[in-house]
């Protein structure tokens, strides 16, 4: 194991952080995959409050990630949420995060989100190859 974090959102702080940056705040959180999926729910005529559910939860878990490894401020759009087949929520990381994944010998990571009311909560673990020794200076 290599770290586990979690965080709990207000799904509402997040609606009125959108409703006052709009844009700015998207492109400061968001992977560009993520981006273009909430563009095609807001299309879609979903409702205002599953739009700031899906960013809250994004938020969640981009946050979750950052506590997991403990230390270093990852730029929340190198950390991607995608959904396989069957809905389950995976990871993917690009730029500053997939170094890091691979200097810190993460093998795997798992992550789960839920959201119930007003709150979005995520939870990830990183697991690190058993093998791996961090290099001593």
């Amino acid at each position: 194991m290599f770290g586990i974090g979690n965080d709990l959102v207000h799904i509402p702080r997040i609606a009125k952080i959108v409703g006052r940056f709009g844009e700015k705040f998207l492109k400061k959180v968001l992977h560009p995959q993520e981006h273009n999926i909430y563009v095609k729910h807001l299309k879609s005529g979903k409702d205002c409050k599953s739009s700031a559910q899906y960013l809250a939860s994004r938020w969640a878990v981009k946050e979750a990630v950052h506590k997991a490894f403990g230390g270093p401020r990852i730029p929340f759009p190198d950390i991607y949420v995608k959904r396989t087949g069957s809905g389950k929520p995976e990871l993917e990381f690009d730029g500053l995060a997939s170094s890091l994944i691979k200097n810190f010998g993460i093998e795997r990571t798992h992550v789960t989100i839920a959201h119930d009311h007003e709150y979005a909560i995520a939870t990830v673990v990183l697991e690190k190859r058993r093998d791996f020794e961090f290099a001593s200076k």
